[in-house]
């Protein structure tokens, strides 16, 4: 298996020993440990981006109409089942 390239960084000894610590607790590489943290702190700032544009009231207008105009989608003309369901019981 061949050994992808890698590179050195300076860290302060304390810094090091919490990676350490931290991969260690997940019985991960330090290498590895870094890679899940950055992939969670981009995770984490996607959804945050998200959050902030569907919580806004434009965002929140624009979804209840989008859910209003499937109202009609379900009116098949059928009788509502829930009269088979209870007579099940």
């Amino acid at each position: 298996m061949a050994q992808s390239a890698t590179t050195t960084i300076r860290l302060p000894r304390s810094l090091h020993r919490r990676l350490s610590e931290f991969a260690r607790q997940r019985q991960l590489t330090v290498a590895a440990a870094v890679e899940a943290s950055l992939e969670a702190a981009r995770r984490e700032e996607f959804w945050s981006a998200v959050d902030r544009q569907m919580c806004t009231a434009e965002a929140r207008a624009a979804n209840q109409a989008e859910a209003a105009s499937f109202d009609g989608a379900l009116v098949d003309g059928l009788d509502d089942e829930s009269a088979y369901w209870l007579s099940l019981s």
